[in-house]
């Protein structure tokens, strides 16, 4: 991806290229400060999968990869490095024992609040560079643009 500058470009914006770039910056600057706080294992897919959980503990694996927008393959994998983290456990369903269900570790919400903090001191940087009005007409535009793709 190429780097932006303020106001000096030549050629014209790709609208997509810019809302991914800023999307892995976002998921970077929270991967940083997790590792800075002790979690080294955190990568932008160990959020991916965890947010989902923070929401709504005990989820089964299926509705997990749905919800963080993995595919069932990948989910098997991701899960085992996640209970070798120790930052879920894998429990049996009590009335399917097919279905398979991940829990948060106290670990996890630890991770949780480091995550919470990282996306709070984010926000703040945002509206600290837009001002609480344009931060305000951002996420409204965001979420017009993510409704109508």
């Amino acid at each position: 991806m190429r780097a932006y500058t303020f106001g000096v470009s030549t050629e014209p914006i790709n609208l997509g290229e810019l809302m991914t770039c800023g999307a892995s910056r976002w998921q970077e600057r929270l991967v940083e400060g997790c590792r800075a706080a002790g979690f080294p294992e955190v990568s932008p897919t160990t959020c991916q999968v965890l947010w989902p959980l923070f929401e709504q503990d005990g989820l089964p694996i299926s509705e997990v990869g749905q919800r963080a927008g993995l595919a069932k393959s990948s989910m098997t994998t991701i899960v085992r490095g996640l209970v070798k983290d120790g930052l879920v456990r894998l429990e049996e369903d009590s009335s399917d024992h097919r279905v398979r269900r991940l829990y948060l570790t106290r670990r996890a919400r630890d991770l949780e609040q480091v995550l919470t903090d990282g996306a709070t001191r984010l926000r703040h940087r945002v509206t600290a560079t837009l001002g609480i009005q344009g931060q305000q007409q951002l996420h409204r535009t965001l979420q017009r643009l993510l409704d109508t793709l």
